[in-house]
Order: C-alpha cells, then structure tokens, then sequence
C-alpha cells in the first residue's frame, strides 16, 4: 500500500502554507478529555505504567489513564504547584518554589519526601539514565543527586545567561539550547560523576535571529546504533538544525532549512523524532513523526495527525510524552479565532513505536519553495518507478519529468525557477499508483 503526504512550505517567514490530504498517517487518537473549566494543561508527565499522567493548570491534576479510551480527571492537588514534572519509577520529581520529590506509590496520592530549598527552575527537568541524578534547565543548567530521594544535594550548576527551554542526554554529553538572546545556541557538556562536573565543550553559534517565527526553541539528541553517530536536531518556528556531534569538539552541519511543518517542540522515543508541529495555513497543531534511520538529516514523515476531528477547535500542545508507541499530549484548546477556551489531554497511538511491530510505512513527499525553485523532496521505502507532472490551475502542462527506477531513501528533484505566484496540480506517478494533489505557491 502507498500512501502520499503533500506539504507545501513558504518561501518566506509569515507566508502560510497549507497543507492537503489525509489528516492523519499511521497515527490514531485514542481517548481525550477536555476542561472548559480550566486555562490549559501545561507540563507533563506520565506513570511507567502509562496508567496516570501528571499535569498542571495553576494546581497539580492528576489524570486517570487505566481506560486509554476515556481517560478523566481522577483528582486535583491545590497545594502543588508544579512548573515542570517527571516520572521516574515510583517516584515523581516537581519545580515549583523548589524542587521537590514525591513517592508516588500510590498515584492518587503524592508524598513529598525530599527537597532543596536552594533550587528553582520552570522550564526543563530530565532524567540521567544511570546516573541517579535529574538536570533542570532554566536560565541556569543544575545537576542533582537524587541517590537519596530523602535528601537530593545539587551537585553542580552552569549559569548561560538566557532561557534554557529544553536539555537532553546521549552519555556522556548534555545537550542544552540558549533561545532568548538574538541568536539561539546550543551547548554541549561532559558530564561526569562522583564527583560531579559540567565540563563545556561546545558551543554551536551563528544562527538565524531568534523570533517566533523562526526561534530555534526545542532540541533532541539521537544515536545511531549501527553507525555509531549522533545526531542533534534544534528545531523551533519554521527552521530546522541538524548536526552531527559525534566529535562533540568538531561538530558538522549535515541540515539547515525550513521546516515543514514548524516545530517548536520535539523528543526522541527509541529511533523516532515526536514533535509538535504547526499547520499555518489552518490555525493547527499537529503531531509530526519523522524517523531519522531512514536519513538522519531529512526528517522523512512516517507518521502525523491534525485536529481536524475536533472540528472547530484545535490544540496548543505545551508538551508531548512518547512512550512505545503511545504518545500523550497536555495543551491548551482554542477556538479559530485563536482565543483560549479551555485545558486538553489527548492519548494517541502509532504502531510505528510499538516494540517488535513490522509494518508497511508509506511513501511520503513534500514540495519545498526555496530560492532559486522549488523542488519534490520524496522520501521512498523500496526501489521504485517515478515521475511527476505539473500543472497549472487551466490545465497547462508546466513541468513533466520521468525520474527513472529510484533507489529506497531521500531525493530532492528541482521543479524550476520560473513559476508563477498561484495554484497548481501536482500529479506523482509511484510504481503503478497515481496521485494527484493541489498546490499553492504564495
């Protein structure tokens, strides 16, 4: 079976693009709830279990997952106040006024049992796999041991200077993002224990200014096993940043472009990048899937959903939480006129994630308007016949290639330079299958 997803991208910042075709692939909803009562649902966190997920309006709500179809609001905690959240085991870590632990035993009823005063922080919290230690990311970077959950000690702590909205680990490194100031950075760190250090090795500089429309806000790390590389994806408004860090001392720039859709949150589960996504020309939010094994600086789209089966609502997601397979989202509902009318919590799935699951992904392409042309950007799964014809809006045959027996992986085929401001009809011949699709250059 071959599927198409067609996206059209502006050629330049705050020029919509809109997207056409299904609204949804390899990507299903499960259960929701919505809360009118309430301004929105912020950060998250979920049980290892998947049975409860923490979040927070103004207080700490706890939601009742065990029946993924209809999940509800099981209780709501007036004194926490939580800026950030995370589960790990059966504990449960908070920054509100401090950083805070609780014994989540029983998830109904959260028991703080150990904190720092001296710590604070609202933006990122993460977990050290195999370290016993948690990193905050505010405008400071701060390590602490959790060994001890009755006694964490801050170990070691990096001031940046500006808003550090999100870290992530491959060992040994921590990777942070800087995105207030005029222009974004990233940071790499060596991270040793016992005793602790942040030892700066990198800092990755020069890119574009940071604004909403282009601000790079969001990063992800990931390793390619067979190889041996890492990789690491800053995303944020309509750009995209892909580096090799194998050499944390030497990183290379294997991607820079626009985005489509626009990004400004993202997180690795295993070998796929999650990320929230932004349909501009509709006022949406989505959820994007792009597996980095197929070509590490691509982000080929195996997999995204829109909101169009909320009708006239869509979603404002502030955080996403990938767990194999499964994908929750806490965000805030909005009418079409952009204004807030309440709090939202999805469950999604992908078989995409799901361990041992072997299915048949689609091929994919997307039309990208840069200078000098546009080009197809197609991504296949098997060695396959293509070709393409494009017309414009009275029928008139402006482009037509055969582009031969393709190999399996990412082909970027020019359009021209010449085509006019308007609507088009791009026709894409895959194998025996013809699809059909509109297109709008603004």
């Amino acid at each position: 079976m071959i599927g198409i997803a067609l996206f059209l991208l502006s050629a330049e910042p705050g020029e919509a693009y809109v997207p056409f075709g299904i609204d949804s692939m390899n990507m299903r909803m499960v259960g929701y709830l919505v809360d009118t009562s309430r301004n929105g649902f912020w950060r998250l966190a979920v049980t290892e279990d998947m049975n409860y997920a923490y979040t927070y309006d103004a207080y700490l709500v706890i939601i009742d997952m065990r029946d993924k179809e209809n999940p509800r609001i099981a209780r709501v905690i007036d004194s926490i106040k939580p800026w950030a959240l995370l589960v790990k085991d059966t504990l449960l870590f908070l920054i509100w006024n401090h950083f805070t632990i609780c014994d989540i035993s029983d998830p109904l009823n959260p028991v703080p049992i150990g904190h720092c005063d001296s710590v604070y922080g609202r933006e990122d919290l993460i977990y050290l796999e195999g370290l016993n230690r948690v990193c905050i990311a505010d405008w400071k970077v701060t390590i602490i041991d959790v060994s001890n959950p009755t006694s964490p000690k801050p170990t070691c702590t990096v001031t940046l200077g500006g808003t550090v909205p999100q870290a992530c680990y491959v060992p040994p490194y921590l990777y942070v993002i800087k995105s207030d100031t005029p222009y974004s950075h990233a940071y790499i760190f060596e991270l040793k224990v016992n005793p602790d250090s942040l030892k700066l090795l990198n800092r990755i500089d020069h890119w574009t200014p940071n604004n909403w429309d282009y601000g790079t806000r969001t990063i992800a790390a990931w390793k390619d096993d067979s190889s041996g590389r890492t990789y690491l994806y800053c995303l944020g408004g309509t750009v995209c940043y892909v580096f090799d860090v194998t050499d944390p001392l030497d990183p290379i720039t294997v991607n820079y472009g626009k985005m489509d859709p626009t990004c400004n949150l993202s997180r690795v589960d295993g070998h796929l990048l999650y990320s929230r996504s932004g349909w501009l020309g509709q006022h949406k939010d989505g959820i994007t899937i792009c597996d980095p094994k197929m070509d590490p600086a691509f982000f080929p789209i195996v997999g995204f959903y829109r909101w169009s089966e909320l009708g006239g609502e869509f979603w404002d997601i502030w955080d996403l939480r990938p767990k194999n397979g499964w994908i929750f989202v806490s965000a805030t509902l909005h009418n079409f006129r952009d204004e807030m009318v309440g709090a939202s919590f999805g469950i999604f799935y992908t078989p995409l994630g799901a361990p041992g699951t072997s299915i048949c992904i689609p091929e994919t392409f997307r039309v990208v308007v840069t200078y000098p042309g546009p080009r197809l950007c197609l991504t296949l799964y098997s060695k396959s016949n293509v070709s393409l014809s494009l017309y414009d809006a009275g029928g008139r045959l402006a482009i037509r290639k055969d582009l031969g027996r393709l190999n399996p992986g990412s082909h970027a085929i020019p359009l021209g330079h010449n085509l006019a401001q308007g609507v088009y009809f791009l026709q894409v011949n895959i194998n025996e299958k013809r699809f059909l699709e509109k297109v709008v250059i603004k």
